[in-house]
């Protein structure tokens, strides 16, 4: 979107975002056209601050649920 802009690192993966506001002013964005460009960065943000997250497998979780009373069989 005109306005919106990413800032990358020297390798190119992208570390923030810009608004320029006087941009959004000149193409007639609003606060909702935004809104709806940061709510599909949402899910990108998460996995980004996610992805080097260990995983835990699914009978791992089940069990220890079940074992802690969390969860009946």
């Amino acid at each position: 979107m005109r306005g919106i802009s990413f800032i990358n690192d020297d390798k190119g993966i992208n570390t923030a975002l810009l608004f320029d506001l006087n941009e959004l002013r000149k193409a007639k964005k609003n606060g909702a056209d935004v809104i709806e460009v940061l709510e599909n960065l949402e899910d990108l943000i998460d996995y980004e601050l996610r992805v080097k997250e260990p995983v835990i497998p699914y009978g791992k979780v089940r069990k220890d649920l079940v074992k802690n009373g969390k969860l009946k069989k």
